[in-house]
């Protein structure tokens, strides 16, 4: 129920701004040459609102020949251009090179007037190519301003990483709350019974109340990205065979893609029909007596959610933004599980809530779409018929109180549920 379920906004900002925010190449020579090299934003402007600083700071931008490097928030994309100089302004022709948007390509327009490249144009790739350099309200236009990196500039600021991952980090008990096998997702009645205790040097995995494999030596490759991890099989059939998988910890959620018994290691999070790999998503056990006590509370809070959320208004940084962007946007919950739409794009997930702290918390986690493998943090509240979350675009922190104000890079969102 919100990126990168705080639904679809925040979602849209992270996927769309974040993956499309721009950058520049050409394949004419006499563009190619003062474009090539490392560029940092100075601006960006969606939708007539001025992104967080966060944007800036992170972004970085490299073009070369006439593909580009950028990152933005975390988020890498690549993309190759195509331009035409002939015309008055300057038009760009972007096509996704991977992901999700594959061969989708955006029409915009630039400028370079030798320090400052400035590019406009549509979210999403449906959008017409813009004519002006601006992104006034309701334009679904993005305009952004890069300099060219000169010696000395400092680094760009270092994007928030999650929590470092290390064997204390993983130690405890894991309840899988999402698993999907050959691109099939598990049932949950099956998901809710298997735990995961891990310890210093081999975990034991249980069923409810049996345990199903016992003490499994395990080994940590932290030097490979993804990071790995190695099993070896203590008994059975299969004894002293390996199974390796590739690892996150992001915090109290770990992500985790395995492999079939020796079979070679992911390399990344997703389970595609015939790959015999299982993506799991898995939740730290903080203490089973405390847990115990809330189970009852977060059934009933999960209860409340179920049914499908439309937008009433959604602020960011402390201004409203225009209903045209969240119009069609909906929202499906069911148990503890999400899926999202907006302009086409689908995102799904599984949500963790407290409802006992003080303001309500809840975790997102995506498990299908652009940010598979995210989680976004925020707060909550839940009267009746309508939902108020706030999040903040920094993933790594949560706000802490239902508040949008300016520069706090925080999402407000207030949804109402559709009536049956």
């Amino acid at each position: 129920m919100i990126r990168r379920i705080c639904p679809v906004i925040a979602v849209f900002l992270v996927v769309y701004l974040g993956w499309n925010a721009s950058g520049f190449a050409a394949d004419a020579a006499k563009e190619v040459k003062p474009l090539q090299g490392d560029w940092v934003m100075t601006s960006i402007v969606y939708n007539g609102l001025d992104l967080p600083s966060s944007y800036v700071e992170t972004s970085r931008l490299t073009i070369a020949g006439d593909k580009y490097i950028m990152t933005m928030m975390g988020q890498v994309t690549r993309l190759s251009m195509k331009f035409d100089d002939s015309t008055k302004p300057k038009q760009v022709d972007f096509t996704y090179l991977e992901g999700q948007f594959k061969d989708q390509v955006l029409k915009g327009i630039y400028e370079f007037d030798g320090t400052t490249l400035r590019i406009c144009r549509p979210i999403p790739t449906t959008g017409d190519r813009p004519t002006s350099f601006d992104a006034p309200a309701d334009s679904r236009r993005l305009l952004v301003a890069w300099r060219k990196r000169k010696p000395g500039d400092p680094a760009p600021a270092p994007t928030p990483k999650p929590t470092l991952v290390d064997r204390g980090a993983l130690l405890g008990t894991w309840q899988l709350i999402w698993a999907d096998k050959d691109g099939k997702v598990t049932a949950d009645d099956v998901i809710d019974k298997i735990k995961v205790a891990i310890g210093e040097k081999s975990h034991t995995v249980t069923f409810g109340d049996q345990v199903v494999a016992h003490d499994v030596p395990y080994v940590l490759d932290e030097t490979k990205t993804p990071k790995q991890v190695t099993d070896t099989i203590p008994d059975g059939p299969d004894k002293g065979k390996q199974i390796h998988s590739i690892f996150r910890l992001d915090d109290n959620v770990l992500f985790s893609c395995v492999a079939a018994v020796g079979k070679s290691a992911p390399t990344s999070f997703e389970a595609p029909e015939g790959s015999g790999e299982t993506f799991r998503v898995f939740r730290r056990v903080k203490d089973k007596e405390i847990e115990s006590a809330k189970a009852p509370k977060i059934a009933d809070e999960e209860t409340k959610f179920a049914g499908k959320w439309s937008f009433k208004s959604v602020k960011l940084n402390g201004k409203e933004m225009s209903g045209t962007l969240f119009k069609n946007a909906l929202m499906t919950l069911k148990d503890n599980h999400f899926s999202t739409s907006q302009a086409g794009v689908v995102h799904e997930g599984v949500y963790i809530v407290d409802p006992t702290a003080s303001p309500k918390i809840i975790d997102i986690v995506f498990t299908k779409g652009p940010d598979r493998g995210k989680v976004v943090r925020g707060v909550y509240s839940l009267e009746g018929d309508v939902y108020t979350i706030c999040i903040g675009l920094n993933e790594t922190t949560r706000p802490t109180a239902l508040e949008s104000k300016p520069g706090s890079g925080n999402v407000l969102e207030v949804l109402t549920r559709e009536k049956p």
